[in-house]
């Protein structure tokens, strides 16, 4: 972080001037600039996840340094060191997805999560997520968005509070949440994995 008396990195200020122009050339100057020494860190950090995850969190890392340019002062902190930041938050944002996906998924637990032992693992592991991302983007609005507020929450909600941000009443978020597992596993079954058996408490309810 500058301190008072050492001027803010050219870099910084070239980022700043870019941020407050709309420019995105920002988060291409940015990657380049500080990307290896972010990924570096994230390698380091967490160790056994593999290489794709560590990117993918990157790229989500670059949509919410876009979206909160405006608050970027290199008067007080580095974009670097902000970047890092916020793409560790976002690798523990899609690791704890992936396990959001396993407590929703039961016992296809097995499929997506761990460690990936060989590259064609890893590549199956990150088609079934990837394909299950797709199918709940096709469900119905109420359906998508509970499911998306359980698997994608950063920070915990009640569903009082989840509610009230979808704007309805807690029961239809229920019975949206039941109804949109319910239509996940059955277009996994369709699409040829075997049913879902659930062995969590919440799914069992369903």
């Amino acid at each position: 972080m500058p301190s008072q008396d050492q001027p803010p990195d050219p870099l910084d200020l070239e980022i700043e001037r870019l941020f407050r122009a709309e420019d995105d050339q920002a988060l291409r100057l940015l990657l380049a600039r500080r990307g290896g020494k972010v990924l570096h860190n994230l390698t380091r950090d967490f160790p056994g996840v593999d290489r794709s995850t560590l990117l993918d969190a990157m790229s989500l890392a670059l949509e919410r340094v876009w979206r909160a340019r405006a608050r970027f002062d290199p008067r007080t902190g580095s974009c670097g060191g902000w970047f890092a930041l916020i793409a560790h938050r976002c690798a523990l944002t899609l690791l704890a997805r992936r396990g959001r996906f396993e407590s929703l998924l039961g016992d296809r637990v097995d499929e997506v999560r761990g460690t990936p032992q060989s590259p064609l693992e890893n590549l199956l592991q990150r088609e079934l997520l990837t394909l299950i991302h797709r199918l709940v983007a096709q469900l119905p609005r109420l359906q998508r968005e509970a499911l998306l507020a359980n698997l994608d929450d950063d920070v915990a909600t009640t569903m009082a509070e989840q509610a009230a941000q979808l704007g309805c009443s807690v029961k239809s978020l229920r019975e949206a949440l039941s109804r949109g597992k319910r239509s996940l596993r059955e277009m996994l079954s369709r699409l040829g994995h075997a049913p879902l058996q659930s062995t969590t408490r919440s799914s069992a309810e369903d």
